[in-house]
């Protein structure tokens, strides 16, 4: 297995923009995501991958793991069994990672611009991130929500900034959120919880890696 040789070596103060994604990387909400996951296999008569193979599968965008397996339809589509069994889920157990927002206050006083890009639900993580109260964190344009293109918006989203995409972060727990970030020039940030095997995060070459959110002040 392949494990991540990077260290955590970042630069803070040299940072002006912080973009985080936003399952599984702000919210610990791992375990109603692939719940709701395996239900939307089940509902077309399909057999679940397994964790391993929805993210080899997720080269791009999620959507591409369905059809991987035969699995029609549009993200609306697939949202209509997926959303209402994840919000359920989650709304039991809703959660922000440890330490978040310490990491977000801090970043907040030291005056960065934080934003997220999330291929999320915006009608269930909008209002979660509401819950939560770390809406308040956040610029309101530079947060995308049901995005198709992290890249894209990575890219609009420096521009609008006005800034170099060497200083920006994207912070995300998954190869694709890495293999994004990476092929705009910006620097990528591999946030490894435990639940997404570390071997497949690490093969597309984070720029940094982390255990824990706090790290990003060290």
């Amino acid at each position: 297995m392949l494990a991540c040789k990077q260290t955590c070596n970042l630069k803070l103060a040299l940072m002006k923009l912080v973009l985080f994604d936003f399952n599984g990387t702000l919210v610990d909400d791992n375990i109603p995501f692939w719940q709701a996951v395996v239900k939307v296999f089940m509902h077309h008569g399909v057999i679940p991958p397994t964790i391993e193979e929805y993210f080899i599968a997720m080269e791009g965008h999620w959507l591409d793991v369905y059809h991987s397996k035969g699995i029609k339809g549009n993200p609306a589509e697939l949202n209509t069994i997926y959303g209402p069994i994840y919000f359920e889920l989650f709304k039991n157990d809703m959660k922000p990672f440890p330490d978040i927002h310490q990491v977000l206050e801090e970043l907040r006083r030291r005056e960065f611009t934080i934003g997220i890009i999330s291929a999320g639900i915006g009608t269930t993580n909008a209002p979660a991130l509401d819950a939560l109260g770390l809406t308040e964190f956040f610029d309101p344009q530079f947060v995308e929500f049901d995005n198709h293109s992290k890249s894209e918006a990575i890219v609009r989203f420096c521009q609008k900034a006005n800034i170099e995409k060497s200083n920006c972060y994207y912070i995300g727990d998954a190869p694709s959120d890495i293999a994004q970030s990476n092929s705009t020039g910006v620097q990528s940030v591999a946030f490894l919880s435990g639940f997404i095997p570390e071997h497949l995060v690490c093969a597309k070459n984070p720029t940094h890696v982390i255990y824990k959110m706090s790290e990003l002040l060290n």
